[in-house]
């Protein structure tokens, strides 16, 4: 599908969304060989207030600033809700949105965002870790 600019992808933990992840892709669109484009990733609370930039390296021209806020889209509230029912069961996912032809998508749910490497600032992964309760036993 063409005319995607950003996917959005909301945290839940413990079944309720707490973060927003915007990748905004930048450049041509040439694929590099991951499959991904050059990327700007924003991570924002629920209202768009960003909280964290990790640009890719060779990106250059961020046009961000932490405290600022970012548009969300329109159907912010059905992807929380959709989101909600679909995070209840478990303990953290994330799960990932995009727009194509004016349509909303799920892409996907993800367990282990950058197969548990990815880092943020220190700031969120504390606040984000106090919130997360893991089960005592399966």
């Amino acid at each position: 599908m063409s005319g995607i600019d950003k996917d959005w992808k909301i945290f839940f933990l413990n079944g309720k969304p707490e973060m927003i992840q915007v990748n905004h892709w930048v450049g041509e669109e040439q694929i590099n060989y991951t499959g991904h484009r050059n990327t700007i990733r924003t991570f924002t609370n629920i209202e768009g207030r960003i909280r964290c930039i990790l640009p890719d390296e060779n990106v250059t021209n961020i046009p961000f600033s932490e405290g600022e806020y970012i548009e969300l889209p329109k159907d912010i509230d059905a992807m929380l809700d959709y989101g909600s029912k679909i995070a209840q069961d478990f303990p953290f996912v994330r799960i990932d949105y995009f727009y194509a032809s004016e349509k909303l998508y799920l892409g996907e749910l993800t367990f282990t965002p950058g197969s548990g490497f990815e880092v943020l600032n220190d700031e969120l992964q504390i606040e984000l870790g106090s919130i997360l309760n893991l089960p005592k036993e399966r």
